[in-house]
C-alpha cells in the first residue's frame, strides 16, 4: 500500500510525499514517531492507496509539491 504525507504549513512545508506503507517514515500512515498523530495541525497522512500512480495522482491533485520519499520511492 502507498501513503501521501501532507503538510499543511506554508511556504516550503507545502508539500505532499509518498511513501510505501512499508517505509520506517511511514510505517503504513503512523508516521516516524510514536507520537505523530494523524490529522495533526500541520500534516496528515492520506491513504492507503492500492498503487504507487494512486498515491501520485492524490498528491498531485493537492496542488502542493509533489516529493517521492528518497527512501522508499
Amino acid at each position: 500500500m502507498w501513503w501521501v504525507y501532507e503538510n499543511k504549513g506554508l511556504g516550503k512545508e507545502n508539500r505532499a510525499v509518498v511513501h510505501r506503507g512499508e517505509c520506517t517514515f511511514c510505517r503504513d500512515g503512523k508516521g516516524l514517531h510514536e507520537k505523530m498523530k494523524p490529522g495533526g495541525m500541520y500534516n496528515e497522512w492520506q491513504g492507503p492507496y492500492p498503487t504507487r500512480q494512486e498515491a501520485i495522482n492524490y498528491a498531485e491533485s493537492t496542488g502542493k509539491i509533489l516529493i517521492l520519499c528518497s527512501r522508499c520511492c
